[in-house]
Order: C-alpha cells, then structure tokens, then sequence
C-alpha cells in the first residue's frame, strides 16, 4: 500500500489494512521506480522497517537503542542496495571513480 500521508493514520485504519493483509506502508519507492521505468533508466530500492503501527511503536516513540539498531540497518542495507545497482547495470566501482 502506497500513502501520501505521515502520521496521520487513525487507529482504525491501521487495523483495517492489518486486518486486510498488509504489512506496511510505503511513500515514495513506487513512484521513484515508475518514473525510471517510463524513462528506461534502471532503479533499485532498499527498504528499512521504521515502524509497528499495529503495536504502537512509531518514530516517535523509538528508544536510543532503537535508533542504532535502525540507523545500523539503514545502513547495511544502503550498501548492499549500491552494491546491488552497481552489479546489475554492469558498472564497475573503478569506473565511478573518476566521475
């Protein structure tokens, strides 16, 4: 499910779309990758779970130990999405280099 709004989801409709199957919100991705593919350029995406709506445990209510444990994963998973990109449009990290 893609939405235009944060933070600004009731309580009822985040038990409607648990109660539907879905497991997250997403708010940009969808739009990024459909504008590559109309202009035949290749993306890729990484997702990092932020929140648990379900259970309350939102942005604003993260710990300091969540905040590493999220800003470690961001992280990971930034690195492996480059890596990812670099491989499958045959672009070699030396090559990038001197642009």
């Amino acid at each position: 499910m893609t939405t235009t709004t944060i933070a600004f989801e009731r309580t009822s409709d985040i038990a409607r779309w648990r109660r539907c199957g879905y497991a997250g919100v997403e708010m940009e991705c969808a739009a990024t990758v459909s504008v590559a593919a109309h202009m035949g350029v290749p993306a890729t995406a990484a997702f990092t779970p932020m929140d648990n709506l379900a259970v309350g445990h939102t942005v604003f209510t993260r710990s300091d130990e969540d905040r590493r444990r999220v800003s470690a994963a961001k992280n990971a998973i930034i690195k492996a999405a480059v890596a990812s990109t670099i491989r499958a449009t045959n672009i070699s990290a030396g090559s990038l280099a001197g642009r």
